[in-house]
Order: structure tokens, then C-alpha cells, then sequence
């Protein structure tokens, strides 16, 4: 019986495997879609002439063509941007039926002679044990972005993290690290100041 409720306890586990599993290929879509993002960036400041750097403080007129200029170079990222992929929904169902069976059999036989008179005897013994389990679970991941109905949760969420103590974040690694690089490049490149974490 053990032996069925162990393999009944990995059914969790399916199902947090394929959640990880899913968040981190969401991760890796984010860092295409990046990188996507900062070649555009390059190619649409190579169509747009000028550099901010060049605008100085007193130039009424540089400051109006730096402005014409992130219009045009906002204009152009919004029509060739890349296209967004995005996990939405994904369903699991898992079913299991399990069954055990135990056979067990004994036999035990003997004979006694005395001259013409024989006496003989048996014993036999069979038990059998059959257990059966089940489980079916159905589980259904969404992706929640702060747009929509959303929006109000996460307004929630951000404003109860605004009076927790604060707790510093592990390092981040892998496609997080990657994620991170890729917004501050193309961050840098649209000339914005990515904010510093504290």
C-alpha cells in the first residue's frame, strides 16, 4: 500500500515541474524578445540622424529636433517591433490508477507407513491481497499581467510591499541576469536612465 501512496505523492511534483518549466521558457522568450528590441534600436538610430548627446543646454532648436527625433524613432519601434510571445494558458491533467496484487501460497505434506496401513495428509494455504488507488487532478496555469483586470491586484500587491521591511534579493542568474542587461542596454540607448536599485 505504501508503494501506491508514494507514487500518488509524485503528482505534485509533475505539476510544479511543468509550472517551472513554463516560467523559465517565458524567461527565455523575454530575452529574445530584448534582443529583438535592441537591434531595432540600433537600426532605427541609424534612420534617425543626430545624437542626444549633441543637444546643448541653451539650443531651443536642438532640443525641438531631439524631440521630432524620439517621436520619429518611437514611431518607427512601435511599427517594426517584434512580435511578443507570451504563455497565456496552459492546462495539465494527470490520472493515475494504480493496483498492487500480493499472492501467497503454501503447501505442506506428509505420509506415515506402518506395514500394510499407510496414512497420509496435506495442508495447503493460499491468501491473496489486491490495493488499488486513484488520483486525477486538473490544473490550469493563466498568465497574470498588470494590465486589465489585473491591474487593481497588482496596484494591491505593490502597495502592501510598500510597507513590508525591506528584503534584499538574491543575485540574479541565468535568463534574470540576462533579462536585466538587455533592458538597461536598450534602456541606454533610448537614451533613458535605467533607475539604480537601493
Amino acid at each position: 500500500m505504501s508503494i501506491l501512496i508514494s507514487d500518488l505523492k509524485t503528482v505534485p511534483g509533475i505539476i510544479g515541474s511543468l509550472g517551472l518549466g513554463i516560467a523559465d521558457a517565458q524567461k527565455e522568450l523575454n530575452v529574445e524578445y530584448l534582443r529583438s528590441i535592441e537591434v531595432l534600436v540600433d537600426l532605427v538610430k541609424a534612420l534617425t540622424p543626430g545624437r542626444d548627446e549633441d543637444v546643448q543646454p541653451g539650443d531651443a532648436q536642438a532640443k525641438k529636433d531631439l524631440k521630432l527625433r524620439r517621436e520619429a524613432m518611437a514611431s518607427l519601434l512601435l511599427q517594426l517591433a517584434p512580435p511578443r510571445y507570451q504563455y497565456t494558458r496552459t492546462e495539465l491533467h494527470v490520472r493515475m490508477d494504480l493496483s498492487q496484487r500480493a499472492d501467497k501460497a503454501a503447501s505442506v505434506g506428509g505420509g506415515v507407513a506402518l506395514g500394510a496401513v499407510a496414512v497420509n495428509g496435506s495442508f495447503a494455504m493460499a491468501a491473496s491481497q489486491e490495493y488499488r488507488a486513484a488520483a486525477e487532478c486538473h490544473t490550469v496555469i493563466d498568465a497574470m499581467l498588470p494590465t486589465g483586470n489585473n491591474e487593481m491586484i497588482f496596484k494591491e500587491l505593490m502597495a502592501a510591499a510598500k510597507t513590508q521591511e525591506a528584503v534584499p534579493l538574491p543575485a540574479a542568474v541565468g535568463h534574470d541576469a540576462a533579462t536585466m542587461d538587455l533592458a538597461k542596454s536598450v534602456a541606454g540607448k533610448l537614451g533613458l536612465k535605467p533607475a539604480e536599485s537601493k
